[in-house]
């Protein structure tokens, strides 16, 4: 679709007696709305910013994912630690 039909295809979008769109996508749709009334020059910068934030929010996901991984790592070692004290602890039983 070129940013020509995109601006034709609004009023179809965003009319609110047709069933395109979801009871519960209000703020979607308003935000759809929005985009098709942008120029092309807004449209690529807002979709710019969107992907920065995008990048950083899967970089902070990332980070916590692998915080989360190393904690997680950390216990099943403390685990096995403990299983082998205890191992050890009924074979020094009399």
């Amino acid at each position: 679709m070129s940013f020509g039909d995109m601006k034709g295809a609004k009023s179809q979008i965003c009319s609110p007696l047709n069933g395109f769109i979801m009871p519960d996508s209000k703020d979607a749709a308003r935000r759809i709305c929005e985009m098709l009334d942008m120029s092309e020059q807004e449209l690529q910068a807002e979709l710019e910013r969107y992907f920065l934030y995008s990048d950083e929010h899967h970089e902070r996901i990332s980070r916590v994912l692998e915080e989360m991984v190393l904690e997680v790592d950390c216990l099943i070692s403390r685990m096995d630690e403990i299983d082998d004290e205890r191992t050890v602890a009924r074979y020094e039983e009399p």
